[in-house]
């Protein structure tokens, strides 16, 4: 069942939500520990695609739990999703400053959550702060188009238009 369940864009949304309902319905007990997590992701995932905020939260302290997975990334997109932005500031600041400041041994992996990082620094009105995190973005991700616009976003509220045009 895991193994069929693709990317969103190949299979229709029934035929993927009827596929994600016989999942939440599995006993996770008889899986794999890396299929049970797996399973987890793609629960969390959908429910926040349907807007079960409570749903998600639950199951990703689920994942936590039970098999110690590092939910920040998923967490982060759900906080966005869910316009928690202060929550997310306060989860992600402290991973991302070794990303923001370019210090060696920064986690990589969590390059993608530098724009939503900035954008949540927008939205909570700390828009000077958003600028260096949207820098950070373009520099590590020159593809990040969330970056690239935040970026930009910034040169233009400085009064920098030509820097902002460049930026896009």
């Amino acid at each position: 069942l895991i193994e069929a369940l693709p990317p969103a864009g190949e299979r229709s949304a029934d035929e993927r939500s009827e596929l994600l309902l016989r999942l939440e319905a599995l006993d996770r007990s008889e899986l794999r520990p890396e299929e049970a997590e797996r399973a987890l992701r793609l629960i969390a995932q959908s429910a926040a695609e349907r807007e079960d905020y409570t749903q998600a939260h639950q199951t990703l302290d689920t994942l936590a739990r039970e098999h110690l997975a590092d939910v920040l990334e998923l967490r982060a997109k759900l906080l966005y999703r869910e316009g928690r932005y202060a929550e997310l500031i306060e989860l992600v600041e402290a991973p991302l400053r070794d990303l923001v400041e370019g210090r060696a041994g920064a986690r990589t992996e969590l390059i993608p959550l530098l724009p939503l990082y900035g954008e949540a620094l927008e939205a909570e009105g700390e828009v000077r702060r958003a600028g260096p995190v949207f820098e950070a973005s373009v520099k590590l991700d020159p593809e990040a188009t969330i970056g690239r616009l935040g970026y930009a976003r910034s040169f233009s509220r400085a009064g920098k238009m030509w820097a902002a045009l460049k930026g896009l």
